[in-house]
């Protein structure tokens, strides 16, 4: 059985800029298309959701969730759902796809799967 990362909540301070130029390309492309940039966070939530560490389980303190659409109660129960956020719960992380090299501002504290999950991410096709 494996054992959850304990994370808080929240936290706003964002001291950790990774930078994600793989995704540069892909977000060209978007644009191309007539998509925008702001669809850097779905094209980095697509491509984690793919990976184990995406599906770690966390215990939040205090416990937390979002809302479903029907206004059912959503646990913020794995790390990409605390990194990304769901409906009823904004994320620890903000996507900044705008400049020339995409990145990722993500607070203190944050585990290292995460830290180095980004880095080895790669675009899902489209």
């Amino acid at each position: 059985m494996m054992k959850a990362i304990t994370l808080p909540a929240r936290t706003f301070a964002y001291p950790l800029r990774l930078e994600l130029p793989q995704f540069s390309a892909a977000l060209d492309a978007l644009e191309v298309e007539g998509y925008s940039r702001g669809s850097f966070k779905l094209l980095v939530r697509d491509a984690a959701k793919r990976t184990a560490w995406y599906h770690l389980p966390v215990t939040l303190a205090p416990d937390v969730q979002g809302r479903d659409d029907a206004g059912m109660a959503v646990e913020v129960n794995t790390l990409g759902r605390w990194l990304f956020g769901i409906p009823g719960y904004q994320g620890n992380a903000r996507f900044i796809g705008w400049p020339d090299v995409p990145y990722v501002e993500l607070p203190e504290g944050c585990p290292d799967e995460v830290i180095n999950g980004l880095l080895e991410l790669r675009p899902v096709k489209r």
